[in-house]
């Protein structure tokens, strides 16, 4: 999947974190992204640091992911409907948009 013909969360971050040098296995899910660098605390965000979200309030296994650029917001790879981007989109949200919030916080590219 690239950019243009459809992608998924976990893809648009492997995409993104290869471009900064970052190597991370072409099948790395959400959840085995969610392990990976440094843990912070929410009040510790930097833009780039990445987030990673529960399925749901009752299903607590880790299945989203997006990253971080500041002011609140988060940029991610959101299906639709069960259809990848372009259905979805790659969009910009507020943080909280999705419930439940955010449960963990990495930093992997430094800074």
């Amino acid at each position: 999947r690239s950019f243009t013909s459809g992608i998924d969360c976990s893809t648009m971050i492997r995409t993104i974190l290869r471009h900064y040098g970052v190597y991370v296995p072409s099948n790395a899910t959400a959840r085995m992204l969610s392990g990976r660098g440094k843990a912070i605390r929410r009040s510790q965000l930097r833009p780039g640091d990445l987030l990673f979200y529960y399925q749901s309030s009752s299903e607590r296994y880790i299945a989203h992911s997006a990253i971080y650029i500041g002011r609140g917001f988060i940029v991610n790879a959101s299906g639709h409907q069960g259809h990848y981007y372009p259905s979805g989109g790659i969009r910009l949200s507020r943080i909280d948009y999705r419930y439940p919030t955010a449960v963990r916080f990495r930093n992997v590219i430094g800074g």
